[in-house]
């Protein structure tokens, strides 16, 4: 259950969404349309709330990098794939 999900607008939401599918897939960036970057790091925690099984991301190395009108969600994980 999506909890913290639910507690978000509707285009909050498409950011949980890219940021998750990022996570899962254990991309090293996700681009994302342009967001502040303090509440695209409160939306992370949220998805790491919410799912609780992605215990792999080094929370303290995530960054938010602003350009134009995309922002980069830098992540860095706790282990690798292989």
């Amino acid at each position: 259950m999506k909890v913290y999900y639910n507690l978000l607008s509707s285009s909050e939401q498409l950011i949980y969404d890219a940021i998750l599918i990022g996570l899962l897939e254990f991309r090293s960036s996700v681009l994302i349309e342009l967001y502040d970057a303090n509440r695209i790091r409160e939306i992370i925690k949220f998805i790491l709330l919410d799912y609780p099984q992605i215990f792999y991301v080094n929370e303290n190395k995530l960054s938010v990098m602003q350009g134009g009108n995309q922002c980069f969600v830098n992540i860095n994980y706790t282990m690798s794939l292989s």
